[in-house]
């Protein structure tokens, strides 16, 4: 794996758990009863959908720059014959 798809994948591993925090602690903001709840969850639901996207937009621009350089997501110069498809969201 080279050193910036290496990086990349670090930074996005640190962005899901960092938003796995955000989530965390939204939820124990409902726990204050004078907070309203609907927005709260409204901030939850829109950090999810952030997370999804992002995630998406990066393992997919991934995939196009493995797919360009002719090497495959197994890193084997294969084409990614051997590659799992992405599932692009709905």
């Amino acid at each position: 794996m080279d050193s910036q798809k290496l990086r990349v994948y670090e930074t996005l591993h640190s962005l899901n758990q960092d938003s796995e925090r955000v989530l965390t602690d939204l939820r124990s903001l409902q726990e204050f009863p004078f907070l309203r709840r609907e927005f709260l969850r409204h901030f939850q639901v829109v950090m999810e959908e952030t997370r999804a996207w992002a995630n998406f937009e990066v393992t997919e621009a991934m995939h196009s720059r493995e797919q360009s350089t002719g090497r495959g997501s197994d890193g084997y110069g294969n084409g990614g014959k051997n590659a799992t498809p992405i599932r692009t969201m709905c």
